[in-house]
């Protein structure tokens, strides 16, 4: 369903004769409809070490300075700016309407899909300095973004128009990948002088993609009309805004310089993903039974 046929549906509504007049009791809602995302900025940051200090890629800690890697470095970090997307969404409601008010519990769902990636913006100092020559890719980007709900939601109803707000808990999950490749040029590499370590590490390889997961809280604004079909049926439109808390979560990558998740330390290599962008608009085609 795309908007047009909503919009169409909301005609129908408007020139349909019947009125709508608010009945107190039970009722069953369902809805469908687009969901609009706008762009979102993802941080990251992980707890490697530097690529000297990694006893897999440089067993004999070749040009390692005495004292240089026995402490655990501070983390890197870098961002991503996510252009926004569209999807769709979809809920159920059980409510009941007492005069002008209505309170309802509310199931819905969103799945919404970013697709691509764009460059990475890169904050930590050592990792920056590599940006121009020694890394040829460092991109990242997000895909499908799909949000459950449970929730709660009241309004105040006034005719066939009605508006209010909600709060539920929401869990939420996140396709995040990313790719990091050294110049396949050993003259390019600036990490090492030496020749043999300069090729070794060129055209090595980060890469992680995985499903990431957090159940956040969800509140929501959200305005409607409803129209009568019939003395128990009434279909009408809904639009809503909703807005969710700090998702985070994390994983070990899915190669590291071109090896497994670890610098040969005793300790997975992790990276953390974080976002206060999850929000979104939506426009639902809704029905409500009277029970």
């Amino acid at each position: 369903m795309n908007v047009r046929h909503i919009v169409i549906a909301a005609l129908v509504c408007l020139v349909s004769p019947t009125t709508l007049i608010a009945q107190e009791g039970w009722y069953f809602g369902m809805e469908i409809g687009p969901a609009i995302a706008p762009g979102m900025r993802i941080d990251e940051s992980d707890n490697d070490w530097s690529t000297q200090c990694d006893l897999i890629n440089n067993p004999e800690q070749v040009e390692v300075g005495e004292g240089q890697c026995v402490n655990a470095p501070p983390p890197g970090a870098w961002y991503n700016d996510i252009d926004g997307a569209s999807g769709a969404m979809g809920g159920l409601t059980v409510g009941h309407t007492f005069r002008h008010v209505r309170i309802e519990g509310e199931t819905s769902f969103r799945t919404v899909n970013y697709g691509g990636s764009v460059p990475m913006v890169i904050g930590d100092v050592t990792t920056r300095e590599k940006e121009n020559n020694e890394l040829e890719v460092a991109e990242g980007g997000i895909g499908d973004v799909q949000t459950f709900r449970l929730g709660a939601n009241a309004f105040f109803h006034r005719g066939s128009f009605y508006a209010g707000g909600g709060v539920g808990i929401v869990a939420v999950g996140l396709d995040r990948h990313s790719r990091w490749k050294r110049n396949d040029d050993p003259a390019q590499i600036a990490t090492f002088d030496d020749p043999i370590m300069k090729a070794r590490i060129a055209g090595t390889t980060s890469i992680s993609n995985h499903r990431l997961q957090d159940t956040l809280v969800g509140y929501q604004l959200i305005a409607g009309y409803d129209h009568a079909l019939n003395e128990q049926v009434s279909i009408g439109l809904k639009v809503r805004w909703s807005k969710l808390s700090k998702f985070e979560d994390g994983a070990s990558f899915t190669q590291l310089r071109s090896h497994e998740s670890n610098v040969g330390r005793g300790f997975d290599v992790r990276y953390r993903t974080t976002t206060n962008d999850l929000s979104a608009v939506g426009l639902t085609l809704t029905m409500k039974y009277l029970l």
